[in-house]
């Protein structure tokens, strides 16, 4: 998702954004299908990285949704952070950084 952002952080941005249930609901039922279907497969995907990696024994077996929720919930935070530090006129981007220390922290936590 980092390589899309930064290919098109706009757009990223305005479907984060456009995740919250009272936008949904304002949204065409098409385009809140298109967000829904698109964000689903994304979360099957992330769950299932950590259901093969519990079962080789890479990762704590516990719930792997609630691992991708994580995951997702953690980009989808520091990304819409970082948007809101742009308009408050910073000129850093400290997402990468601050997305490799996050992820660093999860991967010593999910060790078994």
């Amino acid at each position: 998702m980092y390589d899309v952002y930064l290919i098109d952080p706009l757009n990223v941005v305005n479907i984060l954004r456009y995740q919250s249930k009272e936008r949904l609901k304002n949204l065409s039922p098409e385009l809140s299908k298109q967000i829904s279907d698109y964000t689903r497969r994304y979360m099957n995907a992330v769950a299932q990285i950590f259901e093969t990696g519990a079962q080789a024994g890479d990762f704590v077996d516990r719930n792997p949704a609630a691992f991708a929720d994580i995951v997702w919930s953690l980009f989808s935070g520091l990304v819409l952070w970082e948007d809101t530090k742009q308009g408050f006129g910073s000129r850093k981007d400290l997402l990468r950084p601050t997305l490799e220390l996050a992820l660093e922290v999860i991967g010593r936590g999910i060790k078994p």
